[in-house]
């Protein structure tokens, strides 16, 4: 099977990591794999994918009629069994190529709840624009893109309110992730605690995300200071790790008004993820909106207990066996519920073993990956 992936980048993003891993397996499994992408990034899997040797055309990012050209000419060239996009601009690009001629079967991956209404609290979304945008991928999806696939049953909810997509034309196959292999490794978390510069009996809390909004990080700092100031709680550190972005001067800001500079570890982009998730105590998730939300996968593998928005993607993905859920922006709620788990080290290490055990059962990437491959060979044998 020829296998032609369309991205927008190779960034530090979920549908990236997810993506990446995917191919790996599938050129394992024989699958001709090549990528076409938009913008370069400096931090994600781009280096990991050129370094593993793939065959990856980059795009320089121009007029998305331009750039269909320039697709239909690739696709009409290497002549792919399957054309799999992911994220708005390569759906709609890849879309627009059969406009110049290619003929293709073409797969999108939907990956968030793009049109969210929590999204028009963010000061970057103008509402003008996401309307037309909704209006763009409504009109363009419906014909030109002959099956999707979305990674939770939310996300297929999404688009059928939002688009009016046909239910059959829908497959849901969640992502998953590989065991984390450094739970329970006491020198790992010593290293760590001490490179952080985490006191010995201090509970560290732990997000991961890029600084941006959705993630609801500017929230979980008033629920820290609360939890400090009105709770008197003392005994906890919060680490956040992701790349930099558009909440990033808010967050800083943030920690400066509160004070929380002695509380708030912020560590950037890290490629040692993998390694650093099973040295912290609770992980929190305080994101106004997901698609699935890839790192409660993460921070199952590494069999934390999690604290996250109530909102309803997150319960497809824990359970009330290892997750606390909050109602998104009630800060004082937040709080409290933190207090309450870091009071007790016994609920902690339940919830931990509650994770680990949803996550083998239902998120193993092998398993995950294999229902993708057979779906992708189902569709070019039907095509």
């Amino acid at each position: 099977m020829k296998y032609l992936a369309i991205m927008d980048s190779l960034g530090a993003g979920g549908a990236e990591r997810s993506n990446t891993d995917f191919w790996m397996y599938a050129r394992e499994r024989g699958v001709e794999v090549s990528i076409v992408v938009f913008d370069r990034r400096p931090h994600g899997t781009e280096r990991e994918v050129l370094e593993a040797g793939f065959d990856v055309t980059f795009l320089r990012q121009r007029h998305p009629l331009l750039n269909a050209r320039e697709l239909s000419k690739i696709i009409k060239r290497e002549c792919p069994d399957v054309v799999h996009s992911t994220l708005f601009k390569s759906n709609l690009r890849t879309r627009l190529a059969k406009l110049y001629g290619a003929s293709f079967l073409h797969v999108e991956s939907l990956v968030n709840t793009t049109y969210d209404y929590r999204r028009l609290n963010d000061p970057n979304v103008v509402r003008y624009k996401m309307e037309g945008y909704r209006l763009m991928d409504g009109l363009t999806m419906n014909p030109l893109a002959d099956e999707l696939h979305a990674i939770t049953e939310e996300v297929k909810k999404h688009y059928l309110r939002k688009l009016g997509v046909r239910p059959k034309k829908v497959t849901v196959i969640p992502r998953g992730r590989n065991p984390n292999p450094y739970r329970d490794d006491a020198e790992l978390r010593k290293q760590y605690r001490q490179e952080f510069g985490v006191p010995d009996g201090t509970v560290l809390l732990v997000s991961t995300g890029r600084q941006e909004f959705q993630k609801g990080h500017i929230y979980l700092l008033g629920a820290l200071r609360y939890l400090r100031d009105e709770l008197k709680v003392a005994n906890f550190r919060w680490l956040l790790l992701g790349r930099e972005g558009h909440a990033t001067k808010t967050i800083n800001d943030k920690v400066s008004e509160f004070d929380l500079h002695d509380k708030v570890i912020r560590a950037g982009h890290r490629y040692d993820v993998v390694k650093i998730l099973p040295t912290a105590d609770i992980y929190v998730f305080p994101s106004l909106y997901e698609g699935l939300g890839v790192a409660l996968l993460e921070a199952q593998a590494a069999g934390l207990p999690i604290v996250c928005s109530d909102i309803p993607v997150f319960h497809e993905t824990t359970s009330t066996d290892n997750a606390v859920y909050i109602e998104p922006l009630e800060e004082k709620d937040f709080a409290l519920a933190l207090r309450e788990l870091i009071a007790q080290p016994e609920r902690q290490k339940e919830m931990g073993e509650a994770s680990l055990l949803n996550f083998n059962r239902r998120f193993q990437l092998d398993k995950v990956h294999a229902r993708m491959l057979e779906y992708f060979q189902r569709l070019t044998a039907d095509h």
